[in-house]
């Protein structure tokens, strides 16, 4: 894909804040985030300016402060678990957060800068699969052990979701009626779907064994493989969520048509971490709220 000239720019400026020599830039993708790989001698980089692409994008997730804690969650599970997450990189001034103002007095955009990972991509047809099945599901607990007993920084903000969202999510994809992308007939079953799931959500309770701070965000397209090891990528949707909304993503990602990589998943997360009787029902309602997400 080409580089979005202006952006490559700013890419540029937001180096400068960094102790990098002599950088050079290369556009990746623009989401949620615009970010690059930057390559500095025989070191490698990820650099985000967080400016979203979409307005459905924006909220509270693009806040510096909130960007601070995503960074500073990933700090101590690199330091305190032995979990491959990417190192974080402090600008000159020590800040994890740095401020890009942009041409024109029109504000300033955050910035984040990592430590480049290697890996592989996940094959769910590979012979090393189910294992890898097995470690996905015990690094999800780990992480879920990890929020449990972690002591937050004093300001730490990270977005926080409830059995709400998924009518939240419905009331977004109701603009798809007015464009033409969705029937009425079609908006009526989502509606529907959305008030059968959230009463069941309304259930679980919001204790530390069901919720607490998730990746929220675990596909097979957010970690790597690297040796018998997985990495986690990618923690820019973290929040305060529902244990089984993080497990149903990780699981469900795993290939269609693929159940027993999911039963080896959940025979690597109860290992570490239990679950009750009933969570295969739960897991599968919490499926379809990420899969309206993606919409």
């Amino acid at each position: 894909m080409d580089e979005p000239i202006p952006f490559l720019d700013w890419a540029k400026m937001a180096l400068a804040a960094y102790p990098l020599r002599r950088p050079a830039i290369q556009f990746i993708r623009h989401s949620d985030n615009l970010t690059f790989r930057v390559t500095d001698g025989r070191k490698k980089y990820v650099l985000r300016i967080h400016k979203p692409r979409t307005a459905n994008f924006e909220d509270l997730r693009q806040q510096p402060q909130a960007i601070r804690s995503e960074l500073q969650w990933m700090d101590a599970l690199r330091r305190g678990t032995g979990i491959r997450v990417p190192p974080v990189i402090a600008a000159r001034d020590g800040e994890l957060v740095t401020a890009l103002p942009l041409p024109g007095g029109a504000g300033e955009v955050p910035c984040s800068l990592f430590g480049w990972m290697d890996g592989e991509p996940f094959q769910p047809e590979a012979d090393s699969a189910p294992d890898l099945a097995v470690e996905l599901g015990r690094l999800t607990a780990r992480l879920h052990d990890h929020a449990a007993r972690w002591q937050t920084p004093e300001g730490f903000l990270r977005p926080r979701t409830g059995p709400d969202h998924v009518w939240q999510l419905v009331d977004k994809l109701s603009a798809g009626v007015g464009m033409g992308i969705l029937a009425p007939a079609d908006f009526a079953v989502l509606r529907s779907l959305a008030d059968a799931i959230g009463s069941l959500v309304e259930k679980i309770d919001q204790t530390p064994e069901n919720y607490g701070l998730i990746h929220n965000d675990l596909h097979t397209g957010n970690w790597l493989v690297h040796g018998k090891g997985i990495v986690p990528l990618d923690f820019s949707l973290c929040g305060y969520g529902y244990h089984l909304f993080d497990i149903a993503i990780a699981a469900g990602s795993l290939g269609a048509h693929r159940n027993e990589l999911r039963r080896m998943f959940f025979d690597g997360y109860c290992k570490q971490r239990p679950l009750t009787e009933a969570y295969v029902r739960y897991v599968e309602a919490f499926f379809i709220i990420s899969a309206l997400g993606y919409y």
